[in-house]
């Protein structure tokens, strides 16, 4: 189980203050450790279960609350649109922080893709991964091709989100395998993103970027928050993306 000395003491090394008001903070602690020991106990129980992908991304997002993020889960999500080289893309984020009270449409501070076991088609729906993969292929050498998966359809997810991302050129997300996550970053200056949206996918050549203008995607290595020296690191990556979103709504 996750201490409140662990977060306590990250949100300390990272600026000196508590993630939320403390008793708001040990609250929120002590419903991520009631789920965590629901997901154990059934592990304990039942080990030949395996163990729903929606428990998994009910337990990334109220880990995401304890530090303080207003999360939207996927039954509160709906599907949202965008212009991508030239056709209209679907696409349902599984978990979305957004700001608390936005002021404008541009609130969504991070993107969360939960990895699915069985991907279902949905009718309202274009997984954009389909339609990018050529332009945002990941590093084969750094990933399985299982989790390349996972990081075409985020990236698709991203630059639906991106016009409503408060950042003015990218959008923050999060990758969820079970208790492993990824920080990640689409980087995309606005004359790209217009670029990007205007050229159809079957025009002739290829989107002309300027000199540092070209979309850019990074992404960190899997950390997991059951590990302690992971989730010290996880635990600082949440604090500088809530200090950011603090910057944004002041």
């Amino acid at each position: 189980m996750m201490s409140s000395t662990e977060a306590s003491q990250s949100s300390s090394d990272a600026d000196n203050s508590r993630p939320t008001s403390y008793t708001g903070f040990l609250i929120k602690l002590d419903e991520f450790n009631f789920y965590l020991a629901q997901i154990i106990r059934e592990i304990t129980c039942k080990p030949k279960t395996a163990i729903s992908d929606g428990k998994y991304e009910t337990l990334f997002e109220k880990l995401l609350q304890i530090f303080g993020f207003c999360t939207l889960s996927h039954s509160f999500i709906s599907t949202d649109k965008a212009l991508i080289q030239g056709r209209s893309v679907s696409s349902r984020a599984d978990v979305i922080c957004s700001q608390e009270r936005p002021s404008s449409e541009k609130a969504v501070v991070c993107v969360c893709t939960v990895k699915k076991s069985i991907q279902l088609d949905d009718a309202d729906s274009s997984p954009p991964e389909k339609k990018l993969r050529s332009s945002y292929t990941p590093d084969a050498n750094s990933s399985t091709p299982g989790d390349q998966d996972l990081l075409a359809r985020h990236v698709g997810e991203l630059l639906v989100y991106l016009d409503k991302s408060v950042r003015p050129e990218g959008m923050l997300g999060f990758t969820v395998e079970k208790t492993w996550v990824r920080v990640t970053y689409l980087d995309v200056k606005e004359s790209s993103q217009r670029k990007l949206q205007d050229l159809p996918i079957n025009g002739p050549g290829s989107v002309q970027y300027e000199e540092g203008e070209r979309p850019r995607f990074f992404y960190s290595k899997r950390y997991n928050y059951l590990n302690r020296d992971d989730r010290r690191t996880l635990f600082k990556a949440f604090l500088l993306v809530r200090r950011m979103q603090e910057r944004h709504e002041g």
